[in-house]
């Protein structure tokens, strides 16, 4: 608890965190209820500090710690509030519409489908704006390749969106997919032109160059998915392969291999440290690369949250500051929050978080306990505890 005085940014994070969890279950009233903190810490402000007692700076640091749970509040309602247009003006109609492939093209057992992202839709031979993304559904017997970031123009259905799975609702709809439409002519083309594409351009170069220089197709595959997230080679041998032995998560890009560049790039830019502002230097440039990195391998969640986690431990490097790691996990946390308030209901999220803290909590403690006077059986009690840590962490979640 006496480390706890000295992790500012840890607190402001949990209240945040407690704001929006707040907001979730009672809406407007928790703001109306940390709304009086925000005048009672501008009258505190006014008060010499020198002459307040114990007392005063409790309530200080109580309408600090409502101010931001209020805001936490605000920012999940303003994020999820809806003014009612939307989608609504052409729900159950047929109309043509305009807009961009906005995620990969899967195919099952219903047929193909993809996010798209709407720009607007034709009424009255004029484009009307309309944005929005829906889950599109297109016709088995279209013969058109259709491709991440493709332009179409497309005569749909739109729908409501609706699946037996509830979990996989609460999914589209932190995508920010609102509605369903099934896809009955197709027009595809227009010049690919957002920023995403030319890094999953170089993605595809890079795994290129990868397969020319791994002779074997199998192996090729892993590398590639492995390190780029790019699994169109993987071998469905392979991939039966490594779920069998509980080892899928290997072949996704997540914290591990964002873990592994740092360390690498760590490494190889020492000799920076020979210039005069060498290591400002050298985080810098670990911060662009794995910018870079995460870009090209997609940005997905997993990846977003650990350069965001890494980035801030290079941003407080890069100035020369000191920090104690739960700040930098709770800033990383933080600034995701804020960003997006309802990825704290996402289990990715609480999971990744929980270990982390968990580790960085409870690993101290097993460490002290298990100490020997060998240096391997210590490695041996450290792999242990950093797992030990790690599952009591997460079990309440799970």
């Amino acid at each position: 608890m006496k480390k706890l005085r000295h992790l500012p940014l840890f607190k402001l994070a949990i209240c945040f965190l407690a704001g929006i969890v707040l907001a979730r279950h009672y809406g407007m009233a928790t703001v109306w209820v940390c709304a009086p903190a925000l005048p009672l810490y501008l009258v505190c402000l006014i008060r010499d500090r020198r002459t307040v007692s114990w007392r005063f700076e409790w309530l200080i640091a109580l309408s600090i710690f409502m101010c931001i749970t209020g805001a936490g509040a605000a920012s999940y309602l303003v994020a999820t509030y809806t003014p009612g247009i939307g989608l609504a003006p052409i729900n159950c109609e047929q109309v043509q519409v305009v807009g961009v492939i906005a995620s990969e093209v899967k195919e099952n057992a219903y047929g193909r489908n993809a996010q798209v992202a709407l720009a607007g839709y034709m009424q009255e031979d004029s484009l009307k704006a309309l944005p929005g993304k829906v889950l599109m559904y297109f016709d088995t017997t279209q013969t058109a390749p259709l491709q991440l970031h493709d332009s179409i123009f497309a005569t749909v259905y739109i729908t409501d969106l609706s699946s037996r799975y509830p979990g996989y609702l609460t999914y589209l709809r932190q995508q920010g997919v609102s509605h369903s439409a099934y896809c009955k002519a197709l027009v595809a083309g227009g010049p690919r032109i957002s920023f995403r594409y030319h890094f999953d351009r170089l993605r595809q170069e890079l795994s290129a160059r990868m397969a020319l220089l791994i002779p074997d197709a199998e192996i090729a595959g892993i590398a590639q998915a492995m390190l780029l997230g790019d699994k169109s080679e993987l071998q469905q041998e392979t991939r039966e392969a490594f779920g069998a032995a509980g080892v899928s998560h290997i072949l996704a890009i997540s914290g591990l291999h964002v873990g592994i560049i740092y360390l690498m790039l760590n490494a190889l830019m020492q000799v920076l440290h020979l210039l005069r502002h060498g290591r400002r230097l050298k985080y810098l440039l670990m911060l662009v690369l794995l910018i870079v990195y995460m870009l090209i391998t997609g940005a997905s969640p997993a990846v977003v949250r650990a350069v965001v986690m890494f980035g801030t431990i290079l941003v407080f490097k890069i100035g020369y500051q000191r920090y104690h790691i739960l700040n930098v996990v709770a800033s990383s946390a933080l600034i995701q929050m804020v960003w997006n308030p309802e990825i704290v209901f996402n289990a990715g999220f609480q999971l990744s978080y929980a270990a982390v803290t968990g580790i960085l909590v409870l690993y101290p403690i097993f460490e002290r306990a298990a100490n020997s006077p060998y240096p391997l059986l210590n490695k041996l009690y450290g792999w242990i505890g950093v797992t030990i840590a790690a599952q009591i962490s997460t079990l309440p979640l799970i």
